[in-house]
């Protein structure tokens, strides 16, 4: 048989510089077990800043053996042979050996062999030539044609084979649909296009193009649907393919029907064309699927005719005077119920349609936000904004929206109407570029939630700093960038609007010191924890403690495996949530994906996010929060300390990107050095977690996700106030700090109180200049390095060199991480390690020097707490401080995690505790491993002196209710509320809508208990606990 086919090895990675990737050699071979005939061909991809988006370059070879490198890319082969149904392949090369068979490729079509570290993202891919594995089958009713089904030309460009409908042709197709058999019903014939346009005769990456497509359907020659379509590019030159949707009455059964490309200067290429028929019914309604008790709801009726009908709910009978078409009523359901019926009737015509479920819940406040930005969607007149806004409300996929518009601005009434849509239907509007003119503020009304622009900030780390234009230290730095975030900030609080913005910077106590009222926070390109754990402090502290996410999932790592893709997205929905986001929505990949091989509606990475989506929005609906997470570590962002995120932009940057990016300085004092390892330290707490423009173990590094040893913790800026320091028991004081009155006051206040400062001296100096940094002479301590008062020393000097080499009591039980650092040039980039020369004034050591015995760190009793003092003249993420650092902070993390805390073995568990009441908490977990659909990892519980075992499951959340006697585990469908009670009388309600089984433990036994929803979407517990 013959068997055609590619063999893709590598992957790619869009906010990450090549030189922080490792080399994979491929040379290597091909061997068949049973072939008369094998040729293969080189495949090298165009490169491209955005991803593996233009297809490759395939050049013949004239053997079955080749030599290819990639570091950070993707390379591969394709391979056509006559072989036999039961021969096998072996792929024989230096970064492994990979065996499939023949059949592999004709029944599966596409699969992957990961390559090297679980994380690395590196795999081989082997995909039958023309299969495109995210493509669902046609289903029974539709008639599909794909490209080469077409009468027309074919070509291969953006990595998809495409069939050429020139400018103003058309072109037949055998459709053969047949008119439905209904009575008192519309038949409509349902079209979507699957297409794009692009500059004929030129190459990927050339070929790229902007235009307006008119389009005809025609039907015997006659026009039955008239509809354009503005097709572009984004990110530059990557070309979509998109989705161009068309509808028109069936009167007869259709045979042939024709497509028209009516624009005169641009092909239409097409990659897929499908037709239905719908059949809707007079009086047919649409209602949504599941609604909470007592909130206001919208449903739809659907009429041939001007009717008057009567619409009867459980609470209620309505009259209504319908129109032809769609028509919407509003309602409420004041009781929980399961299947809740609504009937419309008109003389004796009557239909149905039912709620599955209505639950006894009522929302958060604020209330939480789930939805998407409409970055690939047209904002224009064409029809499908309007569909699209009506398929959020109607199926329930979220309620926020971000309007970014990539064309020219909308009309008045296109504003108007949106506007008022959404204050209508309760979808929260977020306003990137929508909010100049004032109508669309003023139609919205209270249901615009923010405006601002996406990614402002990112100057910090996606500009160098300008020639002339440079800062002179570190607090001119930090001003000029908060004036830069003001002077955009003012434009929009002068029209009345609550200022936002889209970032990923690490900047996000500067943008509300700037005066923004709101941050939508990037993930998938930072890691989660790390943007997070800074995005949740701000808010709180400087804001007005709500915060959310945006997810960039699409634009991260290529190429796409399902799994792991959604597992990823799983993860960047359910973690913001654990940690307290009110807003979550996914950035631009919901309704198409564009960076690899396109995908379109219904393929399987975006209708799959799509329904992830829709079902996390029902999800935390039905699982409202209550408290906020316990956060007993905090790491401190220090008095003019530069953002950062842990990740890169600029195509140039190493770890000497100045800090501060544009508003830095192009001195080399300027880079990420001693200062900045801080970082390194970090992943003690989130461990592998990405620390770019710096180096790491690339087996070790985790861009996105990781696991939470000590818990959830937070990086507090030092502008929080004093109460709100009050919240931790420990906080790390590593990184930038210039010391001022009103920060040396805060931090006694904080140890004062009872917390733990774990600090370096550096932290103490007063400098705003960098240049010390050179030789680290000359640090201007602090009232001239005499801490006695607060540290329990007099800091006299530098003193002796350190060697790295230490001692304390119980050494032996002291943990040392495997950290993930590595130095940036090489070991001894930070220069020599000296001691600092201390005069004891009430301190006491710890840990000492093991060469000479002098002291390295000190304790020192203040107030209610203690500071923990590192004797180095050096910061502590320098080289030779590494061991110890991370040695101690692993200590005192375990002290201070608390009484109620998980142990992980695997340390790949993300988990907090909410505490809801006296007794009574919240675990969440979730296991961040994607790798594995499916997989396990087996961790404790300590709750006091009690604790359960149990599984954290990929992609499932898991919530554990810990009460005073007992632990009570149920599926992550189910909500369990504490009704009442307190001790061992605590009364349980359980919500949800599928019958299952809770499970009690209680000191050693383990009770299971069955839920029973059938007649009511709640259940309570008989016994009290």
């Amino acid at each position: 048989m013959k068997i055609d086919f590619r063999i893709d090895w590598g992957y790619q990675m869009l906010y990450s510089r090549r030189h922080y990737h490792p080399f994979y050699h491929w040379d290597g071979h091909l061997e068949c077990s049973d072939f008369s005939e094998m040729k293969l061909s080189m495949r090298e991809y165009p490169p491209a800043w955005w991803g593996p988006c233009h297809s490759a370059v395939e050049t013949p070879m004239d053997e079955t053996q080749w030599k290819s490198t990639t570091r950070r890319k993707i390379a591969g082969i394709r391979v056509k042979a006559e072989c036999a149904e039961n021969a096998k392949f072996k792929l024989v090369t230096l970064s492994g050996t990979f065996e499939f068979s023949a059949a592999d490729i004709i029944e599966k079509g596409h699969f992957s062999f990961p390559v090297g570290p679980k994380y690395a993202f590196c795999a081989v891919t082997v995909c039958r030539t023309g299969y495109l594995w995210f493509r669902p089958a046609p289903r029974e009713e539709q008639k599909v044609f794909e490209a080469g089904d077409l009468a027309l030309p074919q070509t291969n460009s953006h990595r998809m084979e495409l069939a050429v409908l020139k400018p103003c042709k058309n072109f037949d197709m055998p459709l053969s649909m047949a008119l439905p058999d209904a009575h008192n019903a519309l038949c409509e014939c349902l079209c979507h296009i699957q297409a794009m346009i692009l500059k004929a005769e030129l190459p990927d990456g050339e070929n790229h193009a902007k235009a307006e497509i008119p389009m005809e359907l025609l039907v015997n020659g006659k026009t039955v649907s008239s509809f354009t379509h503005y097709f572009r590019s984004h990110d530059g030159t990557v070309q979509m393919l998109e989705g161009v949707w068309a509808r028109f009455p069936m009167d007869a059964d259709i045979e042939k029907i024709s497509l028209k490309n009516s624009n005169p200067d641009y092909p239409l290429y097409i990659s897929r064309v499908s037709f239905e028929s719908k059949v809707t019914k007079h009086l047919q309604m649409t209602l949504p699927p599941w609604a909470l008790a007592g909130e206001t709801l919208v449903g739809k009726i659907f009429a041939l005719h001007n009717e008057t009908v009567k619409i009867q709910t459980p609470d209620a009978v309505m009259k209504m005077d319908l129109s032809p078409g769609w028509n919407e009523f509003e309602f409420r359901l004041t009781e929980a119920g399961r299947n809740v019926k609504l009937s419309a009737s008109a003389g004796k015509l009557e239909e149905e349609a039912f709620i599955k479920t209505v639950y006894a819940l009522k929302d958060e406040t604020p209330e939480l936000m789930v939805g998407y930005d409409m970055t690939v969607v047209p904002h224009d007149k064409n029809g499908f904004m309007d569909w699209l806004l009506d398929y959020t409300s109607r199926t329930r996929l979220g309620n926020t929206v971000v309007f970014r518009n990539f064309r020219n601005a909308p009309s008045e009434d296109d504003f108007k109407r949106w506007g008022e849509f959404c204050r209508k239907h309760r979808i929260y509007a977020q306003s990137v570029n929508f909010h100049q003119n004032d109508t669309f503020p003023r139609a919205a009304g209270e249901y615009l939630h923010n405006a601002g622009r996406h990614e402002y900030p990112g100057v910090v780390y996606a500009k160098d700093p300008e020639k002339d234009s440079e800062s002179a230290d570190m607090k001119d730095a930090y001003e000029r960038y908060i004036a830069f975030l003001k002077d955009d900030v003012d434009k929009v609080k002068a029209i009345g609007l609550r200022p936002a913005y889209g970032d990923a910077s690490g900047g996000h106590r500067h943008c509300y010191l700037a005066g923004a009222s709101f941050i939508r926070t990037e993930t998938m390109v930072p890691h989660t924890q790390h943007i997070c754990s800074l995005a949740r402090p701000a808010a709180e502290a400087l804001g007005k403690g709500d915060w959310g996410v945006h997810i960039a999932i699409q634009h991260a790592v290529q190429l796409y495996h399902e799994e792991h893709h959604l597992g990823q997205y799983f993860l960047s929905l359910y973690q913001p949530w654990m940690m307290g986001a009110s807003m979550i929505y996914e950035e631009d990949s919901l309704f198409l994906l564009f960076k690899e091989e396109r995908q379109c509606w219904d393929d399987a990475l975006t209708k799959g996010k799509r329904d992830m989506t829709r079902e996390f929005f029902r999800f935390v609906k039905t699982h409202p929060r209550k408290a906020s997470p316990v956060r007993n570590i905090a790491f401190l962002e220090g008095r003019y300390a530069a953002p950062f995120n842990g990740f890169i932009c600029g195509t140039e940057q190493d770890p000497h990107y100045s800090v501060w990016g544009k508003f830095g300085n192009n001195s080399p004092e300027w880079g990420h050095g001693q200062a900045e390892k801080c970082r390194h330290l970090l992943d003690v707490l989130m461990p592998g977690a990405s620390v770019q423009p710096m180096r790491q173990r690339f087996e070790k590094r985790r861009f996105f996700f990781s696991g939470t040893p000590y818990g959830d913790f937070d990086q507090v800026p030092i502008e929080a106030s004093d109460e709100y320091f009050k919240q931790y028991k420990l906080l790390l004081n590593f990184g930038w700090n210039t010391m001022i009155a009103g920060d040396y006051e805060k931090l006694k206040n904080f140890v004062h109180s009872g917390g733990t400062l774990f600090t370096g001296i550096p932290q103490f100096s007063t400098h705003v200049r960098r240049d010390f940094l050179k030789d680290m002479k000359e640090l201007s301590l602090w009232n001239n390095g005499d801490l006695s008062e607060f540290c329990g020393v007099k800091i006299l000097g530098r003193g002796n060199p350190f060697n790295g080499f230490w001692n304390a009591a119980g050494k032996e039980k002291f943990v040392t991480p495997e950290l993930s650092r590595i130095p940036n040039d090489s070991p001894d980039e930070d220069g020599p390690c000296a001691l600092a020369d201390i005069e004891f004034s009430g301190a006491e050591t710890v840990a000492w020097d093991a060469d000479s015995g002098a002291p390295l760190i000190v304790r020192n009793k203040f107030g209610k707490g203690q500071v923990y003092l590192i004797c180095a003249w050096a910061y502590p993420g320098h080289e030779t401080l590494s061991e110890l650092v991370s040695s101690w902070t692993v200590m005192l993390a375990e002290q201070h995690r608390g009484d109620s805390y998980v142990d992980d073995p695997s340390g790949e568990v993300f988990w907090n505790f909410r505490e809801e009441s006296p007794g009574v908490s919240k675990v969440m977990l979730l296991n961040t491993d994607w790798s594995s659909p499916g997989n396990e990892k087996t961790v404790t519980i300590h709750a006091g002196e009690r604790k359960l075992i149990c599984k954290v499951i990929e992609r499932q959340p898991k919530i554990i209710t810990v009460l005073p006697s007992a632990f009570i585990e149920a599926p992550a469908e189910i909500h369990l509320e504490i009704l009442s009670g307190k001790g061992n009388q605590i009364k349980v309600r359980a919500h949800g809508a599928e019958n299952a089984y809770i499970l009690i433990h209680k000191e050693d036994k383990i009770e299971k208990i069955p839920v029973d929803f059938n007649e009511k979407p709640f259940s309570d517990l008989k016994q009290r606990y």
